[in-house]
């Protein structure tokens, strides 16, 4: 016998740690997808998907091995990159449908632990980079993943360090 049944509302806050959490994260960031029509946010170790426009509410197929602290989505809007307390990532290829039910299909390409927690992350603006800012005073810049499938996506291009503290937040600008 076989069921169909998907995950479609799911309970929790959406924005600041969850209270079965015994390490206290910071709030996790929400993000908005590049058309400005959806909003991506994390509940405990899910992402939900709300779309603006036809007013639905989606939870993404996957999960991370804890609450999810940190997300960060591709100037396309195709590829995402949901990171937990412990610094394990999960990077998913989201793509949103145009329809009248506004549906977004979403396949995992990859799993990565980073060594470090992750304090902060962003793609850059032309997309070929991201940036990590993690708890022990580094800045580490990463190639950006393709769409594809592959055997070894996350390629560290470079690693700043000297830092005076912890890195609370990574910006790209825009030149």
């Amino acid at each position: 016998m076989k069921f169909n049944y998907k995950l479609s509302r799911l309970c929790g806050s959406s924005y600041g740690p969850s209270a079965s959490s015994s390490r206290r994260s910071d709030h996790p960031n929400i993000i908005f997808h590049p058309n400005g029509n959806s909003v991506y946010s994390p509940v405990g170790n899910r992402i939900q998907h709300l779309d603006l426009i036809h007013h639905s509410l989606q939870t993404l197929p996957f999960q991370t091995r804890s609450d999810i602290c940190r997300i960060a989505l591709h100037p396309e809007g195709r590829l995402l990159l949901a990171i937990d307390i412990d610094g394990y990532a999960v990077l998913a290829n989201v793509n949103v449908n145009n329809s009248a039910q506004s549906q977004c299909c979403c396949v995992v390409l990859h799993r990565f632990k980073f060594k470090h927690p992750v304090r902060s992350i962003e793609f850059s603006p032309n997309g070929k980079y991201f940036a990590v800012g993690l708890v022990q005073r580094h800045v580490e810049v990463w190639f950006s993943p393709t769409y594809r499938k592959e055997y070894a996506p996350f390629v560290k291009h470079r690693t700043y360090t000297g830092l005076n503290g912890p890195v609370s937040s990574v910006h790209w600008s825009s030149d």
